[in-house]
């Protein structure tokens, strides 16, 4: 019995410690400074946005940062995956923000 209770904690570990933030809408703001894009996708009021981030390195960070642009240029909805983490950027307006892992392009 305390072998079953101590293998439940160890796969639940997991889902407490980095939680997922997803979030589908508008690339409503966006700033690319320090070497950090910042975007804001909102929904489709702009009464609620979230605040994503990432480092534009390397060929999948590059596929992103397109993503973010071309989504904020036609007006698009995208569905963006990430993780709140404990180093945020500072100085973006959105205090709920998260490092994007993942962006899907909702195409209308």
């Amino acid at each position: 019995m305390m072998l079953r209770i101590v293998a439940l904690c160890l796969l639940l570990i997991p889902f407490f410690s980095s939680a997922t933030v997803g979030y589908t809408g508008q690339v409503k703001k966006y700033s690319i400074e320090g070497g950090i894009v910042k975007f804001a996708v909102c929904n489709s009021d702009s009464s609620v946005c979230r605040g994503f981030w990432f480092k534009p390195e390397g060929d999948y960070a590059a596929a992103m940062l397109s993503i973010v642009l071309t989504a904020k240029a036609t007006g698009d909805q995208i569905y963006a995956h990430g993780h709140a983490v404990a180093d945020n950027p500072a100085g973006w307006q959105y205090g709920s923000n998260s490092r994007v892992s993942s962006i899907i392009v909702n195409s209308q």
